[in-house]
């Protein structure tokens, strides 16, 4: 009698072991970031919104037509609505509907903390609950903001592994990404016969970092400048040649330190890298590059800086020595207070570029300051524009000049 062949326990796991793996990619290609499932959810969040705010907008029109106001037809918002709403909501509000509130501009951290703050009864006068008919029937479900025109859906949707209220906020999720942020490490180069680490560009990001290359010769001011992507895909050259001259990025037996420029939201700032050290403990200017295994001959002592296995630092060029924030983040800044100047001898000079001269407006004559700084582009510290003011005294018959600085922090 012939033996009839069964499946083993090995063939039986290694089954079961494949179709858990396809059943993995299956689920992935469905419900991943970019699956069929998450973006068909997306299609119809988007399809759902546009609709609404159509629908919304039609309205307006209407009600213009028939001398109607939008409060006649949309509900307002007031405070008692808002505890209703999840705190996801109230960020998106805060942060797309950009308060006046003193501050230049409102970011999603600023929002986040502080919208418990912003929030008031007299700043919700622009937010409206879309009624049930302009809603398709769904009641409760959509908010308007008039002045910035976005719509909210008050429940909160999930896509992928997003989570919100607007299709304003879904863009701006959909366009974070850490792909242009630089991963490298530190490597010992040797330059006419001194080792040091090379500069460590990890963290910074591709697009608002420059590496700084100075002209080899006495002239050390003459700079060209290479994108921290070119650098990288030209294999991170030491020194670059353009119209006959040689530019070196660092050459520290000659003293010329490794620079780079951070542009961030019109902001610039250069780094310089300091390679590890140690020093003569009697003789802080006897320095010794060293690497990380190397223990620092007698007398010398590594320095405090490079605690915890730093192989280098970036230290600001105009601040003292410090670790550099490699990620900029983009805060708002507290407008100028001129609490305390006199009126009628202080003048707000607003810049004029395109004639390269300051024009000049007495404060005593200025009734509302936050007004006239956004109709005369007093200051905009995104693009540079600094406050400034000119203060005369009578009696010296002298003027002195005062600039505007935000208070600000850096690492």
């Amino acid at each position: 009698m012939k033996r009839k062949k069964g499946i083993t326990l090995v063939a039986l796991i290694v089954t079961i072991i494949v179709l858990l793996i396809l059943a993995g990619v299956t689920i992935l290609i469905l419900t991943g970031d970019n699956g069929i499932i998450t973006k068909a959810k997306e299609a119809s969040f988007r399809a759902e919104m546009a609709q609404i705010k159509q629908q919304v907008e039609l309205n307006k029109i209407q009600a213009k037509m028939y001398g109607a106001t939008i409060e006649e037809r949309f509900t307002k918002v007031v405070l008692e609505d808002l505890e209703k709403f999840d705190a996801d909501l109230k960020k998106e509000i805060v942060y797309w509907g950009q308060y006046d509130i003193g501050v230049s501009e409102i970011t999603k951290e600023y929002a986040k903390k502080n919208w418990k703050n912003i929030l008031t009864e007299e700043r919700l006068g622009d937010l409206y609950i879309v009624d049930k008919e302009t809603a398709g029937g769904k009641e409760n479900t959509y908010l308007y903001d008039e002045k910035e025109q976005i719509v909210y859906k008050i429940p909160i949707t999930k896509i992928g592994k997003y989570a919100v209220h607007s299709v304003e906020e879904l863009d701006d999720c959909r366009g974070e990404s850490n792909d242009n942020i630089i991963y490298d490490d530190s490597k010992m180069v040797t330059v006419d016969g001194v080792s040091y680490y090379e500069p460590n560009l990890s963290g910074f990001n591709l697009d608002k970092t420059s590496i700084v290359y100075y002209e080899v010769s006495e002239n050390i001011e003459e700079s060209i400048t290479l994108t921290a992507k070119e650098y990288i895909s030209k294999g991170k050259p030491r020194t670059i040649e353009k119209d006959g001259k040689i530019y070196e990025f660092y050459n520290y037996k000659t003293q010329k330190w490794a620079n780079i420029l951070v542009e961030n939201s019109g902001m610039q700032s250069y780094w310089t890298w300091i390679p590890r050290y140690c020093y003569k403990q009697n003789d802080v200017s006897d320095i010794k590059f060293i690497d990380m295994e190397s223990i620092p001959e007698e007398g010398y002592i590594v320095h405090s800086d490079f605690a915890e296995g730093k192989k280098g630092i970036w230290a600001s060029k105009y601040e003292p020595i410090s670790t550099a924030n490699i990620q900029v983040s983009n805060f708002p800044y507290y407008i100028p207070d001129i609490t305390g100047f006199d009126k009628e001898n202080t003048y707000i000079e607003v810049y004029n570029s395109k004639e390269n001269k300051f024009e000049e407006t007495q404060l005593s004559k200025i009734s509302n300051i936050t007004d006239f700084a956004r109709e005369n582009n007093w200051f905009n510290y995104k693009e540079q524009v600094w406050a400034n003011i000119r203060v005369y005294e009578p009696e010296s018959k002298t003027e002195s000049w005062w600039v505007w600085i935000p208070r600000y922090a850096y690492s």
